[in-house]
Order: structure tokens, then C-alpha cells, then sequence
């Protein structure tokens, strides 16, 4: 949050700024998880909203940590993809954001 406070003006608009974008992130990488399991737009969309509005987020509010849960589907879709078609590039990317 340090590296944001001088840009957004302070503690508390960048703690917000992270509060929104870890619901923001966790749903768009979930959303890219389901299309690459072949889910259609909409569903994956659908999907996406729910893994983002997951009731135990919303009781973990005060934890931000918690929160930032948007590298559990990106982890689950680096390894989907390695799985697929193994190579040294995609265990790179797996073992980076694992």
C-alpha cells in the first residue's frame, strides 16, 4: 500500500483502490479460467460472478489478504494449461505464479 499512497493521495483511497481491485482481478481470472475449460461467454461470466461474490469474501472483508484471491484460478489455469501442452515456457509461468 506504501507504493500507492503517493499516488492515490493517501492510506485510505489505496486501501480502497486494492479492496476493489481484488474482487475485480479474482473475477476476471476465474472468468478466464472457466473459457479455457470451454465454458460459453455467458457461463463463464456467471462463474466468474460468483467466485467473486463468494459469501466467505464477503466475511473476510476486514482481511484483505483474503481477498486477494485472484491467483487460486489464475494457478488453476497455468496449470490446465501445462497439463495440456507441457513446455518449459508453461512450467515457467506455472511455478511463477504458484
Amino acid at each position: 500500500m506504501a507504493i500507492l499512497r503517493p499516488i492515490v493521495g493517501g492510506e485510505i483511497p489505496a486501501y480502497n483502490l486494492i479492496f476493489f481491485l481484488a474482487f475485480a482481478l479474482s473475477g476476471w481470472t476465474a472468468f478466464l479460467l472457466f473459457r479455457q475449460l470451454e465454458l460459453s461467454p455467458r457461463a463463464a461470466f456467471f462463474g466468474g460472478a460468483i467466485w467473486t461474490f463468494l459469501p466467505f469474501r464477503w466475511d473476510e472483508a476486514n482481511h484483505l489478504q483474503v481477498l486477494l484471491t485472484a491467483f487460486v484460478p489464475l494457478l488453476l489455469l497455468s496449470f490446465h494449461r501445462l497439463l495440456a501442452e507441457p513446455n518449459g515456457r508453461r512450467a515457467a509461468l506455472f511455478v511463477a505464479v504458484y
